[in-house]
């Protein structure tokens, strides 16, 4: 768990390089997800160079539904 004041790249490095750190295991993963905000998926995507960046479904389904309601596309 990770309790920040700042969403910011060098805050999600610190925690991702610190998971690295703890099991070295980590180092293989090959995906992650996460909420598709940008400065933790970059620091993610840093630290597991392996990796496939996922966005969890439950904000691609959310993220959908409010572009097409933008767009005035009845759901």
């Amino acid at each position: 768990m990770l309790i920040h004041y700042r969403k910011t790249f060098a805050t999600y490095l610190f925690f991702a390089s610190s998971l690295v750190g703890l099991s070295q295991q980590l180092e293989g993963v090959r995906a992650f997800s996460t909420d598709g905000k940008v400065a933790l998926s970059d620091a993610f995507a840093h630290e597991f160079v392996l990796s496939q960046h996922l966005t969890c479904f439950i904000h691609v389904r959310r993220n959908l539904k409010e572009k097409l309601s933008e767009c005035h596309i009845p759901i």
